[in-house]
This record gives structure tokens, C-alpha cells and sequence, in this order.
């Protein structure tokens, strides 16, 4: 049997996740000894996990993680942070990356997922750097960039740590693509329906709409969620549109544009910079009405 190929016995599980865990050591060590070379623990790390997650059956996907982990940990001890918030997150977005391969979900669905499982050991790692080191590090976030705290700053630290998840996750992924069509990986690139897409965007405005006026920095999440969303709606829809779709877009960004003016002198500003959520909740319309229309011309 090829070395990449599904693993069927209890053998040939053990030894590539051995092997895999092996590799991940090698990045741990040298990640602890270049500590420039975390971009390319980013991408490597959740590659070689992705393999795992893809090639070998479920019931070993802990194994491997708990060896890589303690392998990781065992040969580069004395910068342990390292494993513990590098090396993980990247572990467990990989996993997260391949499965969804494995299960043929979308490839913007398994990025979105990876991208939320490094953006929850982001927060993760905010409070046990907190609860580790005694060191916010929401206020060196903010000194850094010479901001204070602030309800906007906050809420713009989200944003933050959003870009950071869709960035490492993109890395990976971007590496994935390249390598896949060599080992025989298919990958799904569409979802089944056209309305998918720009259904989520809306949804996520509308969260983001909902949470501004309760918890902002949730709905600064939501926001993040729905600029990702919307990008791969356009990218969806803008090269096979007609003219018809160009100006239906056209007339409620404008809309939104204006709506944007009127409301923001009546809020605060970190509500107010919110309601950027408008422009990716009215270009996801224009999507999501051109598949109602698209549908009602082909029923005629």
C-alpha cells in the first residue's frame, strides 16, 4: 500500500501517526531554537495534521495528538510555550481541516472551521498567558499599537484575532492546495447550492446587528465572520453575473453607504464603526436575490 494512502489496519494507523508525530516534534524543536520560524510551523504543522485527520481512521486522531504533544513537549522543555500556543492550535486546526476533506465539505467550510478552532485557542491562550505569566495580554496588544483601553480597542482586538486565525489557517490551506493534486486529494470547492454562501454573510450581519447594542466585541466577531463570507460570495458570483447583478449591487451598497452616514453620528464609535456590517449584509443580498431570480427565470 502507498505510504499516502487511507490506512486501514491498526498498524498502518500507528506508525503514520508515530511518523507524523515524529515530524512534529522536529517543528516544535526547531520552532524552540529559530523563533522566527513560526510562519512555517503555521504551515507545516496543520499540513502534517491534516494528513492524519485524512489518511488514518478517527479513533487514532487523539492518539496522535496527545503523542505529538507530549513528544513536542519532551524535547524542547524549556520553551514549552511554544508547543502550548503554537503548536497546538495549529495541530488541532489541521485535524479540523482534514476531516472536513476527509467528510468532502467544502473547502470554505473546513477553512472557516479551522479558521474558528485557531481563533478559540487565541482566546484561549489571552487568559492562560493571564493566568501563567500574571500578563494581560489584551493591554500589551494595545500598547503595542498605542492604543488605550477602551470598549472600541477591546472589540477591535477581536478583529485581531480573527485576521490571525484566517491568516495562519490561509497558510495551511494555501500549502494544501499545492500538495493535494500530487497525493491524490480531491478537494470539494463549491458548495451544493449557490445561496450558501451569501445566507451565511446575512445571517452573520445580522448577528453582528444584534450583539452591538448587548456585547460588541461578539458582534465585531460576527462582523469578521461576514467579511469572510461575503468575499467568497463575490468571488462566487461577480464572474459569471450578468449587468443586472452589477447594479442591484450597486444600488444597495449605496443604500448601506447612506444608511451607514445617517446612523453614525448617533452612536458611539465602536458602535458606529460597527455598522460597517452593513456593506457585507447588502452585498450578500444582492447574491442571495440573484439566485431567487436566477431560479424564477429558469422555471419560466
Amino acid at each position: 500500500m502507498a505510504f499516502f494512502a487511507r490506512k486501514e489496519t491498526p498498524a498502518q494507523n500507528i506508525a503514520f501517526c508515530a511518523l507524523a508525530a515524529a515530524f512534529d516534534a522536529i517543528l516544535s524543536l526547531v520552532g524552540a531554537l529559530l523563533p522566527l520560524s513560526s510562519v512555517f510551523l503555521m504551515a507545516a504543522a496543520p499540513l502534517i495534521a491534516s494528513f492524519v485527520a485524512y489518511f488514518c481512521q478517527k479513533r487514532y486522531h487523539a492518539l496522535y495528538l496527545f503523542s505529538a504533544l507530549g513528544i513536542s513537549i519532551a524535547v524542547s522543555a524549556w520553551d514549552f510555550q511554544n508547543t502550548l500556543f503554537y503548536l497546538l492550535p495549529c495541530l488541532c486546526s489541521g485535524l479540523v481541516y482534514g476531516y472536513g476533506v476527509r467528510t468532502k465539505a467544502p473547502a470554505s467550510f473546513s477553512l472557516f472551521l479551522s479558521s474558528l478552532c485557531q481563533f478559540l485557542f487565541f482566546i484561549l491562550s489571552l487568559y492562560l498567558v493571564k493566568a501563567i505569566y500574571q500578563v494581560n495580554m489584551v493591554d500589551v496588544l494595545l500598547a503595542f499599537f498605542g492604543k488605550e483601553r477602551n470598549p472600541a480597542s477591546e472589540a477591535a482586538i477581536v478583529l485581531l484575532g480573527l485576521a490571525y486565525s484566517f491568516g495562519a489557517s490561509g497558510i495551511a490551506h494555501f500549502v494544501f492546495i499545492l500538495v493535494s493534486p500530487k497525493l491524490g486529494i480531491p478537494l470539494v470547492w463549491k458548495a451544493r447550492r449557490l445561496w450558501v454562501h451569501p445566507c451565511f454573510c446575512l445571517a452573520s450581519s445580522l448577528l453582528s446587528f444584534a450583539f452591538l447594542f448587548l456585547y460588541p466585541p461578539l458582534a465585531y466577531f460576527f462582523l469578521g465572520i461576514s467579511l469572510y463570507w461575503v468575499s467568497l460570495s463575490l468571488v462566487e458570483f461577480a464572474p459569471k453575473a450578468h449587468w443586472g447583478f452589477y447594479a442591484l449591487s450597486f444600488l444597495l451598497l449605496f443604500a448601506s453607504i447612506l444608511l451607514f452616514a445617517f446612523l453614525y453620528p448617533s452612536l458611539s464609535p465602536v458602535q458606529g464603526f460597527g455598522m460597517i456590517a452593513l456593506f457585507p449584509a447588502a452585498l450578500s443580498l444582492s447574491c442571495f436575490l440573484e439566485v431567487l431570480l436566477g431560479k424564477k427565470k429558469s422555471t419560466h
